[in-house]
């Protein structure tokens, strides 16, 4: 299963040591980023249908302390879709040719990379996300509408702790709770494994390496919250 492109997506979830071994003596990814690709804009594409953009900005305007002004929904509710829209369908898919390039930086540790086996690794590391794709769409399917915020945060599936405080209460909590979800530290766990058996470095220096990037994305991202609270406390 693992020998091949596609069995590969399958056996990167349930024999990742197998899997990577074999991507470390032949690398793929195009089955791999075309899943990943489809299922994760399409699930998002669906979701943009369902949304209410204008209750959707006056929800967040109002919690800025601030209104639309007149006749301000006729002209940024096309511009707000459309930017959503080109995010999804051009942003995600450089966002899997970027990520291979960061991680090259475990060669200056004695790793043994090249960029299209580090592509390999992050785009079948993504599995999981996958997975939360397709367990996503029947809830979307379901669903008569979505509200904006819900499909800003991406989490239909509520897989993370990020209930056990509520946002606007507690919106840093929230979020430091929120990204502690379950497929992302699924991916995180089979980023290790891949540059360690793929990149051939110590599991420590793999760990050390992929743990820091992802700590550093919670940083940044609890940074944006306390900037939203701060600005929010001066309107």
């Amino acid at each position: 299963m693992e020998n091949s492109s596609l069995g590969r997506l399958l056996g990167v979830l349930v024999a990742p040591v197998k899997t990577f071994r074999s991507l470390a003596e032949r690398p793929t990814w195009l089955a791999a980023f075309l899943l990943l690709y489809v299922l994760g804009s399409g699930v998002a594409l669906l979701s943009i249908q369902k949304v209410d953009f204008a209750a959707g900005m006056r929800e967040q305007m109002e919690a800025q302390g601030q209104k639309l002004p007149p006749g301000g929904e006729e002209r940024m509710i096309p511009v707000v879709k459309t930017l959503t829209i080109a995010s999804i369908v051009l942003l995600a898919p450089a966002f899997y040719f970027l990520v291979p390039a960061i991680f090259l930086l475990l060669n200056l540790v004695g790793g043994e990379l090249d960029y299209r086996k580090s592509l390999a690794v992050t785009l079948h590391a993504y599995m999981p996300f996958a997975l939360a794709a397709l367990l996503t769409l029947p809830v979307v399917l379901s669903r008569g509408q979505i509200s904006l915020k819900e499909m800003q945060a991406g989490n239909l599936l509520h897989s993370n702790l990020g209930f056990l405080a509520a946002e606007a209460d507690q919106p840093v909590a929230h979020a430091l709770l929120a990204s502690l979800d379950l497929f992302t530290l699924w991916t995180v766990a089979l980023f290790i494994l891949g540059y360690h058996v793929v990149g051939r470095v110590s599991r420590k220096v793999a760990a050390t390496t992929v743990i820091s990037l992802w700590l550093l994305v919670v940083a940044l991202k609890l940074a944006g919250v306390l900037w939203a609270v701060h600005m929010k406390g001066r309107t």
